[in-house]
């Protein structure tokens, strides 16, 4: 769901001075990292999709700024995604179904009948509730798919809206969370990997979300 890497500078002040390891380091980390999870998880099921979002810290944006100058594809989740899918682990498992974000900001797939939309979230403006029906109505005009479950993460922690047509996940983060966002918000980012199931078991589409 995104931010493999930290990347990205001028967030904050001490940004570039408290990351412990280089982009390239950053890099090879977070691919080791996915390939485990994928090796560890994709032979337990015999259908199975994989997929992933842009994000702002993974911006290739070779300045090392916020700023991306080339374009939304130049994103270190395009590159992750594709060395897993071609070279790493996509090879061992034909099974699996790839979804790369390309230039999209929002990644659109079908999990067990369910349209799911999954984006990081940075871009998301104003109110949150009225840009994910927003969202939903454009998806469905655009591309035929109204998503009844949306996936985001930027915020960190996780939370989970009920906007009745359709629900919105927010993942949780493995690290400790964002003192930035703790500051500006108050909300504490308890550090864990969200779960959930995704089906038509359940008539929202969802269930059983876990914190682990």
């Amino acid at each position: 769901m995104g931010d493999p890497t930290e990347n990205i500078a001028d967030s904050y002040e001490n940004q570039t001075h408290i990351v412990e390891l280089n982009l390239t380091d950053q890099i090879g980390l977070a691919i080791d990292l996915a390939a485990h999870v994928c090796e560890e998880l994709l032979p337990l099921a015999p259908d199975a999709d994989v997929f992933a979002v842009l994000c702002n810290h993974g911006q290739l944006a070779r300045r090392g700024s916020k700023s991306n100058v080339t374009d939304d594809a130049d994103n270190v989740q395009n590159l992750i995604m594709g060395l897993l899918r071609d070279r790493i682990v996509g090879p061992k498992f034909p099974h699996v179904r790839w979804h790369l974000p390309g230039q999209e900001m929002i990644t659109t797939l079908d999990l067990a009948g369910v349209p799911v939309a999954a984006a990081h979230g940075h871009k998301i403006r104003g109110a949150e509730d009225a840009w994910l029906l927003k969202q939903t109505a454009a998806l469905q005009a655009q591309r035929g798919i109204a998503p009844r479950v949306w996936l985001t993460a930027h915020r960190h922690s996780q939370n989970v809206l009920d906007l009745g047509a359709v629900h919105r996940v927010q993942a949780a983060t493995a690290d400790g969370g964002s003192k930035h966002f703790t500051d500006e918000t108050a909300v504490y980012s308890t550090p864990g990997t969200t779960n959930l199931l995704i089906g038509r078991h359940d008539e929202r589409g969802w269930s059983d979300v876990e914190l682990l």
